[in-house]
This record gives structure tokens, C-alpha cells and sequence, in this order.
């Protein structure tokens, strides 16, 4: 069973548009959460998802569900809120 390390970078959000049908969009993630342990399948945990993409406004708000996913689905979430800044992680 996959593991996945605090400040993983091996999982994409995959997500809906909010407003508009249309394609559903993979994301690319930084996830962290306030432990050390991996997360497994399964695992509850509120995490941090960090996205840098100019269409992420288009996908994610609060309330909106999300996919956590790694070549198929390992777990989901809803947004329980956005904070917008100007840190871009390297």
C-alpha cells in the first residue's frame, strides 16, 4: 500500500469547475499536514494543499470537493477554505 510523506508532491487534486460544465482538471500539489506520519489509504487528516496554476480559481473554493489522486484515486476532500498569496514554492 502507498505511503505518502509529509510535503508530498507525488499527488495531484483532480477537480470540477466551479460555475460551468466542463473538463475535470488534474492539478499539481504540494500536501502537508501538521504530523510526520505518511498518510495511507484511508487515512483521515486535514491537510494543506498548495497549487500554483492561473486556472486553480476556476476549480477550487470552499466547499468545493476534490480528488486526491496518484495513477487512480487514494483518497478525497472537500475545501474548507482559499487563501491566495504571493509565495510560489521552488
Amino acid at each position: 500500500m502507498p505511503q505518502f510523506h509529509n510535503h508530498t508532491r507525488a499527488l495531484m487534486v483532480r477537480a470540477r469547475p466551479l460555475r460551468q460544465a466542463g473538463a475535470t482538471r488534474y492539478f499539481t500539489t504540494e500536501i502537508s499536514w501538521d504530523g510526520e506520519e505518511p498518510l495511507r489509504r484511508g487515512d483521515s487528516c486535514v491537510v494543506t494543499v498548495t497549487v500554483t496554476d492561473d486556472e486553480v480559481g476556476q476549480y477550487l473554493g470552499a466547499g468545493q470537493r476534490f480528488t486526491l489522486w496518484s495513477g487512480g484515486e487514494v483518497g478525497y476532500g472537500t475545501i474548507s477554505r482559499k487563501v491566495y498569496t504571493e509565495y510560489s514554492p521552488s
